[in-house]
């Protein structure tokens, strides 16, 4: 016999498309969530890649839902081991993208035959956006983890097959030390315990500040792809310092 929350992922989750899903979780982080966007003018209109700063388990999720808002999709570059293949049919729900970060020479095969391949055809067919943690994993302390290229990868293997420049837009996701805990406690996809929380403190809400920084083409930045994604990680950290001062 089916457990309830097989039943529920079987009726519900897996018969949910983008719009639904997206639809769905805006009414709970509406109710939830105090999401605060800062120089949304600087989004470009064309497809273009988002960077941000990596700092709870959630981040791709809420980010791309907040973004449907602005009736433009954004497909966040995902963890295969542990996010996409723990929670596929909601992954695939927003239309996210999977990447395997393990050193190995069949990852690599996925990351050009899937990773890429996906984004390309997103950024070149689409006006939607590409979403990349310049660090790739989780960091909460300041940046601590190890940046890697695909950003910059990315840019220029578009640059390169359809001869024209993509921009890359910089992004500073800050959110409270003790609302980071709140959402790495209870939110991590094996078992999402958040509406546990929300019921017992129904008066909290988590504070989602994003400060969107203007759009510059990796044409600006100086050195290889490691430097240029080492750049574009720092302007992320100096906008979500910003942000930091002024709400703290």
């Amino acid at each position: 016999m089916k457990s309830l929350k097989e039943l529920v992922e079987e009726s519900f989750i897996k018969k949910l498309d983008y719009k639904r899903t997206c639809l769905f979780l805006r009414g709970v982080i509406k109710s939830y969530c105090d999401v605060n966007i800062y120089n949304k003018k600087n989004l470009p209109d064309k497809s273009a890649v988002l960077a941000f700063n990596h700092s709870t388990v959630l981040d791709g999720g809420m980010v791309s839902v907040i973004f449907s808002t602005f009736h433009k999709k954004t497909h966040f570059w995902v963890q295969y081991e542990g996010v996409y293949e723990v929670r596929p049919d909601f992954v695939k729900n927003i239309e996210q993208i999977p990447v395997k970060v393990e050193n190995k020479m069949s990852n690599f095969k996925y990351f050009l035959n899937t990773t890429i391949k996906m984004s390309l055809d997103y950024m070149y067919n689409t006006n939607d956006y590409i979403c990349i943690f310049p660090q790739g994993s989780m960091s909460n302390k300041n940046y601590e983890n190890e940046v890697h290229s695909g950003i910059a990868y990315l840019i220029e293997r578009y640059e390169k097959k359809y001869n024209e420049e993509k921009q890359v837009v910089p992004m500073g996701l800050y959110i409270k030390d003790e609302d980071k805990e709140i959402i790495n406690k209870y939110g991590g996809l094996k078992r999402i315990k958040l509406w546990n929380f929300f019921v017992k403190n129904f008066h909290k809400k988590i504070g989602y500040h994003i400060n969107i920084g203007e759009p510059l083409y990796l044409s600006d930045l100086e050195g290889d792809k490691n430097k240029k994604s080492e750049i574009i990680l720092e302007k992320c950290k100096e906008l979500r310092d910003e942000i930091k001062y002024k709400v703290s």
